[in-house]
């Protein structure tokens, strides 16, 4: 029992403490409750009085604005009435004596007081003397007011017409309140002292303008004039008004619909003409009182939210948190509309709501705290009291006796886990002993991992060595950076560091490339990639370049940020320096290394283009040895050759640094020359290369004495493209020949007929397109190593009437120069399936066709979707039909080039690089794109039976192509020789008159049944 007593007074307080807590939370939740209720129903009012005030803000400025418009409207109607009357056909004076000759001199006022009652019109007309004009003018406007006047007078005050020269005014008085005009209400000349405020000036430079706000002194109400300007001819002979009255609109301040809000009216000059507490003020000061005048801050910051607001959005609060705000604008004089509401209707409402929520609030925190009180002390005091008294009785050495109160409660629970935790106990210590026995053994098999782990580190050092592969890990928290033993070799260091210093690693890095390799760290570091590759130079300490290729993992933490990028290093300079041999074989003359026919082209490109920026000519010589020929036959190749090495170097001698030399085969040379001021500049180029041939040339034993023939030709005026200036060049040259030899000659259009006939070239080849003259034909692919028909490409050919069969290679050309070889494509692949599709209708069993598309219609999107509705037209499948190109498609768009190859490939075709070689950069693209197939052009494979230079380049080709996973097809196969040489190099498929020319359909089709009845026997 003392035990129990003593262990009740802590409890107890425990109980009040727990008690006062959960009031102060209890409190705190009710003043937050409460503060929640109070902004959450002011922010409902709030909203609610915005959009209310927006709504009928709008709904009154569109209401007030279609009066305007119905005033304009009218207007606008009186002005063409009365234009209408000036042009009808009458006899103006003997009408004009007929209605008012009878009149005494001075003002006329027509009709009588009677008339008027009946609701006609009051004409006003200066004295005499009219013209013919003045007398037009009055008949005409009396004639349209007696037709609209009293029909627009009954809504509006007043409707007239006046002319400037002559001071004639016709107006009606209907809705003048019973006023009548007087002879003494008007001014000399007949003006009325009641009209528009605006001024005559005024009124001669307005049209369609409503005026400012005024008082009528006759019936003292506020007016507005609209005024539009009459011509006749031309000239500006009158004007139209009409005087609006707005009392009704200045009289509604209130907005019924929003009980405690009233309106203002601003005018576009930052004038007050409606204010409920204004009202006497603005009288004053003529129905528009300046802001600025006044003083006031509230209005002046309204003046200033009205300019900035937006009509139809919702209200906004004042800068004073007084009002809320909202804006409309009147169309015609151009008013604003202003609405407001005073912010503490929407507090008040927002506060009625907070109190009632906290008084019951209130009420709720006694009546909990009243039974906390009773529950802590029944439920937590006592029995906890008891369940210390127990405790004390286990630490002096006693048995836990502690009884179950036969309650499912926390207190309960509690001494249940003490009886739990006494049993528990006395396991514990045996199962540690077994514990520590099995932590022994974990000890040893971690020894025995970790030395099986180092081991295989070791051999894993030793392939990296050997593959010449270095590891690196950069810690991107603290920016360290370790390097395996093999990574310092890479870079060039003498020696292994412990680690190194991320900027002795930077200062490694090639400048040009830096930016790159700091651009994907960034990304690295900033989680935008998780792994990349990337390839980059660095400079060895001798300034030896190497080529790095790079590649990271990155690591992340636990929160999600990146911790670190691991990575390999493989030195790629080797493969480099022989892709850059390759590209190089590609681009240059074997013989002479200078560049050939593919990057002349180039080269005159780039050129052109910079020329075109710059304004400047571009010059190209085509040269040509005279008699080499003959100095071939006679001395033989090897001398022809070095003769063709000398004459390179003397024509390299007379160039500038940008000046190009190339050679496009034999003995035709040809320089491009950019940045010519004058065409003069290429002729003294030309001079010096004729005198720098004067000299002999030694050949062995030989002196020999070679002239050149040399053409010229100008960008642009000799032509556009890089292909015509080589022609005219060569044009050129061969009337140099003509001359004599060892001379120049400039080109001019009429050195041939070249042009003349291109041009009926193209004229036919139109005319052949409509009229079905195009064919194709179709040259078989054999596959090598068993000669057996695989597919076969489509050619299209000519029949031009009269011309015989014309080859592509005389207007194709001229069909990609004008434009016409889109259409070609387009029936090449159109009779490509239909012809498909007529040997499978007649049983045979067609081989893959392959046709030549357009170089641009690779870049264009709808090719892919183009074929793909060919195939489904005629019943196809998408591998009986390839696709070629040539590597020209390649760089014009790569973006979108890609993007249709890949499309192509999606859907099943396959794809072919035709003329493989003779293009340029062609390597340095090829394995970007998805190809499937690799031709090599025939110029290399006739050169394997006559010189033989060309040997080794092909079998490179062969190597690429197999290399990324192309088969290889060679052209112009047409000697046992060349095939032989093709099957130890391993290409794949050939097609050429050795197996067989282009065939017509018929004769394919022939050749399709054979093949399939050899196949079956």
């Amino acid at each position: 029992m003392p035990d129990t007593e003593h262990a009740a007074a802590p409890t107890q307080a425990l109980a009040r403490r727990l008690m006062w807590r959960i009031v102060l939370a209890l409190s705190g939740v009710t003043l937050l409750l409460t503060a929640f209720v109070y902004w959450h129903s002011y922010g409902q009012a709030e909203e609610r009085v915005r959009a209310t005030i927006g709504q009928v803000n709008t709904g009154r400025a569109a209401t007030e604005s279609a009066a305007f418009r119905a005033v304009e409207n009218d207007l606008r109607l009186v002005r063409e009435v009365l234009l209408g009357q000036l042009s009808l056909p009458r006899d103006i004076p003997a009408e004009f004596e007929r209605r008012y000759g009878s009149q005494a001199p001075g003002p006329i006022f027509l009709p009588t007081a009677a008339a008027l009652k009946q609701g006609q019109f009051d004409l006003v007309m200066s004295p005499p003397p009219w013209d013919e004009g003045a007398k037009r003018f009055i008949v005409a406007a009396a004639d349209s007011l007696g037709r609209l006047g009293p029909r627009y007078i009954a809504s509006y005050q007043t409707v007239f017409c006046h002319r400037h020269a002559d001071g004639e005014v016709i107006m009606s008085t209907l809705a003048n309140y019973g006023e009548l005009v007087k002879p003494k209400d008007f001014l000399p000349g007949g003006v009325m002292h009641t009209m528009s405020p605006l001024s005559m000036a005024e009124q001669k430079r307005l049209d369609a303008r409503w005026g400012p706000v005024y008082q009528d002194p006759f019936v003292k109400t506020w007016m507005l004039t609209v005024s539009t300007m009459i011509e006749d001819l031309g000239e500006r002979i009158s004007y139209c008004a009409i005087d609006f009255t707005i009392d009704k609109l200045l009289g509604r301040t209130a907005n019924p619909d929003l009980p405690g809000s009233y309106n203002l009216i601003l005018n576009a000059n930052d004038e007050l003409i409606l204010h409920p507490e204004l009202k006497e003020k603005i009288s004053a000061a003529g129905g528009k009182l300046n802001l600025h005048q006044l003083h006031d801050p509230l209005l002046a910051a309204i003046d200033a939210m009205t300019e900035q607001a937006d009509a139809g959005e919702q209200a906004r609060l004042t800068p004073d948190g007084r009002y809320y705000l909202a804006v409309s604008r009147f169309e015609g004089p151009g008013w604003r509309f202003v609405t407001l509401y005073p912010a503490k209707l929407v507090r008040a409402e927002a506060l009625t709501l907070a109190q009632a929520t906290l008084g019951a609030a209130l009420l709720g925190l006694v009546l909990t705290v009243l039974a906390l009180s009773f529950i802590l002390q029944r439920e937590v005091a006592k029995p906890l009291a008891r369940l210390m008294a127990a405790t004390r009785r286990v630490a002096d050495g006693h048995a836990l006796d502690l009884p179950s109160s036969g309650l499912d409660d926390e207190i309960e629970r509690l001494a249940s886990a003490m009886r739990h935790m006494e049993r528990t106990l006395v396991l514990r210590d045996a199962h540690l002993q077994a514990r520590t026995v099995e932590l022994e053994q974990e000890v040893a098999e971690r020894k025995s991992r970790e030395t099986a782990l180092k081991h295989v580190s070791e051999k894993l050092t030793l392939a990296a060595q050997a593959a010449f592969i270095g590891v690196w890990d950069y810690d991107v928290l603290s920016g360290k950076l370790e390097w395996d033993e093999q990574m310092f070799h890479m870079y060039g260091y003498g020696r292994v560091e412990p680690s190194v210093a991320f900027q002795h690693w930077r200062e490694r890095i090639h400048p040009e490339d830096w930016p790159k390799v700091k651009a994907w760290l960034k990304a690295a570091t900033d989680g935008q990639v998780v792994h990349g590759e990337l390839e980059f130079r660095i400079l060895w300490p001798d300034g030896t370049v190497r080529h790095i290729n790079s590649y990271g993992q990155v690591s992340y933490c636990e929160n999600g940020k990146p911790a670190r990028i691991t990575g390999v290093n493989v030195d790629v300079t080797e493969r480099k320096l022989q892709e850059a041999r390759i590209v190089h074989m590609a681009t240059h003359d074997a013989l002479t290394g200078l560049p050939n026919r593919s990057l002349i082209h180039d080269r005159i490109l780039q050129a052109m283009a910079a020329g075109e920026r710059m304004t400047q000519a571009v010059g190209v010589l085509f040269i040509d040895l005279d008699r080499f020929k003959t100095i071939n036959d006679s001395l033989g190749h090897t001398l022809g050759d070095e003769l063709l090495v000398q004459a390179s170097r003397r024509l390299a001698h007379c160039l500038r640094k940008v000046d190009t030399l190339g050679r496009l085969g034999g003995d035709e040379f040809v320089v491009i020359l950019p940045y010519l001021e004058h065409a003069d500049d290429a002729e003294h180029v030309v001079e010096k290369i004729l005198a720098a041939f004067v000299p002999p040339f030694s050949l062995a034993e030989h002196e020999l004495g070679v002239t050149p023939s040399i053409g010229l030709a100008l960008y642009p005026r000799d032509g556009l493209s890089a292909e015509t200036l080589i022609r005219n060049a060569d044009t050129a040259m061969y009337r140099a020949k003509a001359r004599g030899r060892n001379c120049w000659q400039a080109y001019s259009a009429d050195m041939s007929e070249e042009a003349s006939e291109t041009l009926r070239v193209e004229n036919d080849l139109r005319r052949a397109l409509d009229q079905d003259e195009l064919r194709l034909v179709y040259q078989p692919k054999v596959r090598l190593t068993d000669q057996a028909l695989v597919g076969a490409e489509a050619l299209v050919r000519w029949h031009r009437p009269g011309g015989g069969i014309i080859s592509p290679d005389r207007f194709i050309p001229i069909a990609e120069e004008r434009g016409l070889i889109t259409a070609i494509s387009a029936w090449v692949m159109r009779e490509a399936c239909r012809q498909l599709r007529a040997w499978e209708d007649a049983g045979l069993k067609p081989v893959p066709i392959a046709i030549n598309l357009d170089a641009r219609q690779f870049s264009r999107p709808e090719l892919p979707h183009q074929l793909f509705s060919l195939l489904t037209e005629y019943r196809l499948p998408v591998d009986w039909l390839q696709l070629e190109l040539t590597e020209s498609a390649l760089l014009l768009d790569e973006h979108a080039v890609r993007e249709n190859l890949s499309e192509l490939r999606r859907l099943g075709f396959r794809i072919a690089v035709d003329d493989f070689g003779t293009g340029y950069s062609s390597l340095s693209y090829l394995h970007r794109f998805p190809l499937d197939d690799l031709k090599i052009d025939r110029s290399f494979i006739h050169s394997l039976s006559t010189t033989g230079d060309d040997a080794s380049l092909v079998s490179a080709i062969i190597g690429i192509g197999h290399t990324l996973g192309l088969a290889v097809i060679a052209e112009g196969v047409e000697n046992e020789d060349q095939l032989e040489f093709l099957k130890r190099n391993r290409c794949d498929l050939a097609q050429g008159y050795l197996f067989s020319p282009p065939e017509n359909p018929d004769a394919f089709a022939l050749r399709l049944e054979a093949d399939e009845t050899r196949r079956a026997g």
